[in-house]
């Protein structure tokens, strides 16, 4: 795994004039707003079960939001690096920050399955956001801290969440996937070297 600050990397592994570009928002920032609204509904759901079923309740504004805010963003980042062939082991997994659009972000060059990218965008909303919330539901368990980690992350995911969309909308089950600099594409092909 590298570190790196600047947008991702091109992907030296892959012609992509021999790839289909993902339709997506061509502007990073444009992206974030349209998938805004997918965070804030996601948080909100959260909230108003845990609210509804324990009567948890958001804490006063404190220190606590700000660990919450800075624990998540790299463990975040990590479980969408683990979900890579080779995790944090492989030299094609690269996490990274963004100062121009303020992104963090985990890439990584391999082909994938589209199933399996799928599994890496959905990764930390279900590990960070869904498991922590069924704990808090079924197990009686309140932090203040957990929840502002569960809350923070489900908006953060709001643009993992819209390329999942975009992907199931636009990819085949079949399909391969793979990423260049902030773009996404895909195609069908057997491609022996590609990770389900």
């Amino acid at each position: 795994m590298k570190f790196k600050t600047g947008k991702p990397p091109v992907n030296e592994n892959i012609n992509v004039s021999e790839w289909n570009l993902l339709k997506e928002p061509k502007n990073l920032i444009v992206t974030q707003v349209i998938a805004l609204p997918i965070g804030l509904i996601c948080a909100g759901l959260i909230f108003f079960i845990l609210y509804y079923f324990r009567g948890i309740y958001i804490p006063k504004f404190g220190i606590e939001y700000i660990l919450a805010y800075f624990l998540m963003i790299p463990i975040h980042e990590m479980i969408h690096a683990l979900c890579y062939p080779g995790g944090l082991n492989s030299k094609d997994t690269v996490i990274g920050y963004w100062a121009e659009v303020s992104v963090f972000y985990a890439y990584n060059s391999c082909i994938l399955k589209r199933n399996r990218y799928l599994l890496v965008y959905i990764a930390p909303f279900a590990v960070l956001s869904i498991i922590p919330t069924i704990v808090m539901l079924f197990l009686d368990f309140k932090s203040d801290l957990l929840l502002l980690i569960v809350l923070f992350n489900a908006l953060s995911s709001c643009v993992d969440i819209f390329n999942c969309i975009l992907i199931l909308l636009q990819v085949p089950k079949e399909g391969l996937v793979v990423n260049s600099e902030e773009k996404t594409y895909w195609k069908l092909e057997n491609y022996l070297n590609a990770r389900t």
